[in-house]
């Protein structure tokens, strides 16, 4: 299960990468005088992708600590369980945007 969870892991920290730069590229082309409101739900969402990298690198470290013999199971399960749960959220929020 573990092998599992830090695959799947190191596959979502790439996806959020690209929801990453999505969000960045729908950032930038925003012109100057734009709503800063508008602005802030993507400058929002590009936070929330970069938290997402960041977990599930943490959660390939804590299962290949676990693997290593460090008793970290219960934190690798259930931050893979908070990461599965960011990137749901965070793709329907991207969604959302791009269909404004």
């Amino acid at each position: 299960m573990i092998v599992g969870v830090l695959g799947a892991s190191t596959a979502l920290a790439g996806l959020l990468v690209v929801f990453e730069g999505f969000l960045i590229s729908a950032y930038a082309s925003w012109p100057e005088n734009a709503d800063v409101s508008q602005k802030n739900q993507y400058r929002y969402g590009v936070i929330a992708a970069a938290v997402g990298v960041v977990l599930a690198v943490l959660v390939a470290l804590f299962a290949t600590l676990w693997l290593l013999g460090v008793d970290l199971f219960g934190l690798s399960v259930g931050g893979f369980i908070l990461l599965l749960v960011l990137v749901i959220g965070l793709s329907a929020a991207a969604t959302r945007l791009a269909l404004e």
